[in-house]
């Protein structure tokens, strides 16, 4: 049986994949709203400065601009793009390490100099320096030197261990990740952990999602899937599967079980403390933006609200960042439906906004967000939202300043290519790349010592100093 186009791209489009986030349609931006079909990776975008293992060296070299020929790479989830952005050849199954990792960075490298280098003599010159196809060392030692070019220590090349790793910032839990090809169809991108109820039963890598929970998802974002599985927090997932290698079957439904066994609960910390005036102050600290961020804190929020919270203190301080999908989540807790939480701009400059979805849990209660200098990237995105929505005060130190976003790449061989793809803006339009997000109270705010984190730094008055700073800037109460 021959199998139809959808089959055939989500079996040639799976190569380029990605971890974590995913990204929402935006009205008013014709180039963006195709994002889900130009999209074959699922997961997108990460934001974060505590390294998965050492650095490469910084680099720096002379300008121009790559040579970009051939037929267009489907972009990832994670990538804005519009119709001039500048094409090259799609990584095929037989492109060696180097080759892949040169065409991805190409397409979706952020800076589009490519830190001052011709990209595309960059990649004859260690080419001719006696790199062999076939030979794994040399070609990841070559691939390691380019990227080394970019001057860019977010950029890096992932071992096959550290790439899965990274699944910590699923979303789903199903065991394996999700793709989107070129005709709106969801595909299995990655074959399922050993061990997990999908690879049991024998879902296979090209596999079609045609439905989750009984919802034909075809043409829908990436956005709307993850909402279909989250939303209500479910234990488990309902997918109707079309199989790759019996495509004239009947599709099978299966129910697995949204397992995060290897994902730690990211809140470490609650308590509910009264206040000099009597008011009683829910305490929650965040460690950072994994999977379970919004499930984890909604449960910190139902309780301490239980208890009789009245107000509320959420701790960022140390939170390298997380995953975008994460920051928004969270947002969404506490801020109105449809509230611009962060701008994702790519290097032609095309601006997507992420918006809040679903009621709020605590919606109106007096918020507190405590920052300091290892307050970073998905911190800085959740932070931002709710100041600049006129949601809550921010206190502490001003943050670390990382407005870059990556995205992660499976790669042929099992190796993962973090890459700089697309910076954020605050929904006020501030970028805080290297200047970060100065708090409302400047103030060092001593850590926990015998486990009970003391809030008394908190004044009565500085639970309603957000609705002065909104009025004199001619905001929102």
């Amino acid at each position: 049986m021959t199998m139809d186009k959808g089959q055939e791209n989500c079996n040639e489009r799976i190569k380029i994949r990605a971890l974590r986030h995913d990204w929402p349609k935006s009205r008013g931006f014709k180039s963006l709203q195709a994002l889900s079909k130009l999209a074959p990776a699922f997961w997108g975008l990460f934001l974060g400065v505590r390294p998965l293992y050492p650095l490469p060296q910084a680099a720096y070299a002379g300008p121009s601009s790559p040579a970009t020929t051939g037929t267009t790479a489907t972009p990832p989830a994670f990538s804005v793009t519009s119709p001039n952005f500048p094409a090259t050849q799609a990584a095929a199954d037989t492109d060696d390490l180097f080759d892949e990792v040169w065409k991805l960075t190409s397409k979706f490298y952020l800076d589009r100099t490519f830190g001052g280098n011709d990209w595309g003599q960059a990649r004859a010159d260690l080419r001719s320096q006696g790199k062999l196809p076939g030979d794994s060392a040399s070609e990841t030692m070559a691939t390691k030197k380019l990227l080394k070019k970019l001057g860019d220590k977010y950029t890096q090349l992932l071992s096959p261990y550290m790439y899965t790793a990274m699944s910590r910032f699923d979303p789903i839990g199903a065991g394996f990740m999700l793709s989107v090809d070129d005709d709106g169809y969801f595909c299995v991108s990655s074959d399922p952990r050993d061990g997990t109820r999908a690879a049991k039963e024998r879902v296979e890598k090209g596999d079609k999602i045609l439905e989750i929970e009984g919802v034909a998802i075809k043409g829908k974002s990436v956005f709307d899937a993850v909402d279909l599985i989250t939303k209500e927090d479910k234990t488990d997932v309902r997918l109707t599967i079309q199989s790759k290698r019996n495509p004239a079957a009947a599709p099978r439904v299966l129910t697995l079980p949204r397992e995060f066994n290897t994902v730690s609960n990211p809140v470490t910390k609650t308590q509910l403390t009264t206040a000099e005036d009597g008011r009683k102050v829910g305490y929650v600290k965040l460690r950072e933006f994994n999977s379970l961020a919004k499930e984890k804190v909604r449960e910190a929020l139902t309780s301490l609200e239980s208890q009789g919270a009245e107000a509320y203190v959420i701790d960022l301080r140390g939170n390298p960042g997380g995953s975008v999908q994460a920051a928004v989540s969270v947002a969404s807790l506490f801020l109105p439906e449809d509230q611009i939480v962060t701008f994702i701009q790519d290097a032609t400059g095309n601006k997507l906004p992420l918006k809040t979805q679903g009621a709020a849990a605590v919606p109106r209660d007096p918020l507190v967000v405590w920052t300091d200098r290892k307050s970073a990237s998905a911190s800085e995105i959740l932070a931002s939202a709710l100041h600049d929505n006129c949601r809550a005060v921010l206190m502490g130190q001003r943050t670390f300043g990382k407005g870059l976003v990556q995205g992660v790449f499976g790669l042929n061989d099992g190796k993962g290519l973090v890459m700089t793809v697309a910076k954020y803006e605050t929904p006020r339009g501030a970028s805080i790349q290297g200047s970060g997000i100065f708090p409302d109270i400047e103030t060092v705010i001593p850590s926990s010592i015998l486990g009970e984190q003391d809030v008394s730094v908190v004044r009565v008055e500085d639970f309603s100093l957000k609705d002065r700073i909104c009025l004199d800037r001619g905001g929102k109460q």
